[in-house]
């Protein structure tokens, strides 16, 4: 949990996500948890690829985070990716989902 604390403080993360995957670590082990949070994170991954090309929003998303990183390196100071008023509900995934799709594929030895 504390691991994904700065992430949801930084509101990339919601907090739900950082339960389910403390959960996933309590309930399948250290080892195999982290391997089941990382399927989710990659089919998250895979997930928001495919929004971002039906929705044609690829390029912008992506200056938005280049345009992140640089502001939080010359200000060297993190502050929060995510501004529901600016960025709308269109560029959210299920995460949560993701993650425990990854946590049934390890759990169950797949």
């Amino acid at each position: 949990m504390a691991v994904s604390l700065p992430a949801h403080a930084l509101g990339m993360l919601g907090g739900g996500d950082s339960k389910i995957m403390a959960v996933a670590v309590g309930w399948l082990g250290f080892r195999t948890g982290v391997e089941a949070i990382g399927i989710g994170l990659v089919l998250g991954a895979v997930l928001a690829l495919g929004k971002m090309l039906c929705k044609g929003s690829m390029v912008g998303r992506f200056i938005h985070f280049f345009a992140y990183i640089r502001r939080v390196i010359q200000e060297k100071k993190a502050a929060a990716y995510y501004d529901a008023a600016r960025d709308g509900r269109d560029c959210v995934i299920p995460l949560g989902a993701c993650i425990c799709a990854g946590i049934l594929i390890r759990g169950m030895g797949l």
